[in-house]
């Protein structure tokens, strides 16, 4: 009703009296929002609080109005806006389970209130009171020839009840020239004479022209355009991350055909002549490499400048590694690597008589492969038999090797014999 009343003011100017929430069951919020600015009057701190936070445009003011300035004990009904200077009042709500605990405020009359905020010729468009059963005092308190709200604003009925007392200071107001114009139940509507232009607008209660809402339709509409908003973004941000997925997929396709293709041309190179020729050699450097790193973290301490062997020199202040006498080294990797295969060789010729006749043949033309062979069965022989020996290391430790040599070839003949060779 005061919206449809005054809509065509811009940045008008208010005082509430009782203003309570900033928000909830405000009366100023709506003009708040519209650019509008003026004084909000609530003596409980936690209120008080919550205003001082939320409107900052206006004068937030921890006092009650009453009779005369000073300072008086308030009834502060918790988490209401029921807070009252009426020790009957503050008694029902105690009555009715409410918690009530009380403090001292300062007080102001509304026309020192008036003087002190209201600045010179400003209008104020309306006044609303909300005292809880104080509202005779507050009009009494105020000279209404000087300071002259257009609208006045009462709360009509005794706290949480129907029962109307307007008539105990009605005739206040009749008498300091408002016309009463609207009542909803709950308040009544006063207009000063010298804006009766405005009566018209009280003619019928809210309805569909008015094109209000309740705070909370609002509120719930805020939040469902809050959801869409949030909906939309994950919708975006879903859209993306589906884009990237697509991305990665296809790279993790190339990706996947490169490995394919790499593994292709790697089980060629591996399967290549080339690689199966130089073969050898790269486990000879293999070799190489490990040997050094075995000869650096052995047997080279940092303090040493040179470590020398038969076959390798190692400097240890640059970390080279030389090869001494080349063909004694080649020697030696020749007889660690081929004379294992070349005794095993010799063993298997040796148990087939056919091979063993073939042999002996085509070595009587070279005396040195011939001699060179019986030394490598020799040491065949000799490695076969003492790994064989040291299969009984407990039985046979109190004799000789050649008497455990002995002992083994008795033992195979024995066996032979038993199965039925000889």
């Amino acid at each position: 009703m005061l919206w449809r009343a005054l809509q065509e003011v811009s940045s008008g100017f208010y005082i509430d009296i009782g203003a309570a929430w900033p928000d909830v069951h405000s009366v100023t919020e709506a003009f708040y929002q519209r650019g509008w600015h003026g004084i909000n009057v609530e003596p409980n701190p936690e209120l008080f609080s919550q205003l001082n936070s939320k409107r900052q445009r206006d004068i937030n003011l921890q006092l009650a109005i009453s009779s005369q300035n000073g300072e008086a004990e308030i009834s502060i009904i918790k988490d209401t806006g029921l807070s009252t200077f009426r020790e009957d009042i503050a008694k029902q709500h105690i009555d009715q389970g409410w918690s009530c605990s009380k403090i001292n405020v300062v007080t102001k009359t509304l026309s020192s209130l008036w003087q002190d905020y209201v600045p010179e010729d400003q209008d104020v468009h309306f006044l609303k009171l909300d005292v809880e059963g104080y509202e005779g005092i507050v009009i009494e308190s105020n000279d209404w020839t000087k300071n002259r709200p257009w609208i006045v604003v009462v709360e009509s009925t005794l706290p949480l009840s129907q029962s109307e007392s307007y008539e105990a200071w009605q005739y206040k107001l009749l008498d300091c020239n408002y016309k009463f114009i609207y009542a909803d139940g709950l308040n009544r509507f006063y207009l000063a004479n010298e804006h009766s232009g405005l009566s018209s607008c009280f003619t019928y209660p809210p309805n569909y022209f008015d094109r209000f809402q309740l705070a909370s339709q609002s509120e719930a509409e805020a939040q469902l355009s809050r959801i869409k908003n949030l909906n939309q973004q994950l919708s975006s941000q879903n859209q993306q991350l589906s884009s990237q997925n697509q991305r990665l997929s296809s790279q993790n396709q190339k990706l996947s055909s490169q490995n394919q293709q790499l593994s292709e041309d790697l089980h060629l190179l591996v399967s290549s002549r080339s690689m199966r020729i130089t073969k050898p050699l790269r486990a000879l450097l293999n070799f190489a490499r490990h040997l050094r790193y075995w000869i650096e973290c052995k047997f080279v301490p940092t303090s040493n400048k040179y470590f020398r062997t038969r076959y390798l020199v190692f400097d240890a202040n640059d970390s080279r590694l030389l090869i001494k006498e080349p063909t004694l080294l080649l020697k030696r990797f020749y007889n660690i690597f081929f004379n294992k295969s070349i005794q095993k060789m010799l063993l298997s010729i040796y148990k087939n008589p056919k091979a063993n006749r073939i042999i002996r043949r085509l070595v009587k033309s070279s005396p040195q492969l011939e001699l060179f062979l019986k030394r490598v069965y020799m040491r065949a022989i000799y490695s076969t038999a003492s790994s064989e020996l040291r299969a009984h290391p407990k039985e046979l430790s109190h004799l000789s090797f050649t008497a455990r040599r002995i002992y083994s070839d008795l033992k195979k003949a024995v066996e032979k014999h038993r199965e039925g060779d000889y």
